[in-house]
Formats: C-alpha cells, structure tokens, sequence
C-alpha cells in the first residue's frame, strides 16, 4: 500500500526546477522548507518521486530526461532538512522521467 501521497502542484505553473537542471527554484525550496514540520509529524516514511516533461532538451543521447529526473531527486530530498526534516524520514527518492 502507499499510504498517502502528497503531490506538490504550483498554481502559477511555475518550474520546480531551473530548465533542464538539477537547481530547485527558490519558491519550491521554500515550499519544501514550510513542509518539513508537517512531513516530520507524519508516522510514515518519505519517498519522494518526481519526473520531468517529456522535452528533449539535449542532443546527447547519453544524458536525457531519466538522468535529469534521477539528478533531480537527491535536491528534492535534500530541501526540506534545512526545514528540520529528519534525515532518516526519506525511504527513497526516485526519478520517473516524463511518467507518473
């Protein structure tokens, strides 16, 4: 079972993440921040999942959306701990590409 699954979804339809990078924007690393607390109060474990669109943004077939998808996810783990996220909440991050 999953238990309860949190999607984070900006009603401005901003990027979480700068283009094609790893570098989570400021207003999400804030949004993480804000839910540490919340997230830390939970019984259950963390696992994070993330994707991208499905863009190709590079030529360069070795370096494509399930590489960024992947990079993406140890910042996703890593902003909320400034927030007081306990480090041992996070299960598993994972990247999905351009699913979900």
């Amino acid at each position: 079972t999953e238990g309860l699954r949190l999607q984070i979804v900006d009603s401005e339809n901003r990027p979480m993440f700068e283009l094609a990078s790893a570098r989570v924007v400021p207003h999400m690393r804030a949004i993480l921040r804000e839910l540490a607390p919340v997230l830390n109060g939970l019984p259950n474990k963390l696992t994070l999942s993330g994707h991208t669109d499905a863009i190709v943004y590079t030529n360069d077939r070795s370096y494509g959306n399930w590489e960024l998808s992947a990079d993406r996810a140890n910042p996703s783990r890593r902003a909320p701990v400034p927030g007081g996220l306990t480090a041992d909440k996070v299960r598993r991050a994972i990247g999905l590409a351009d699913s979900m």
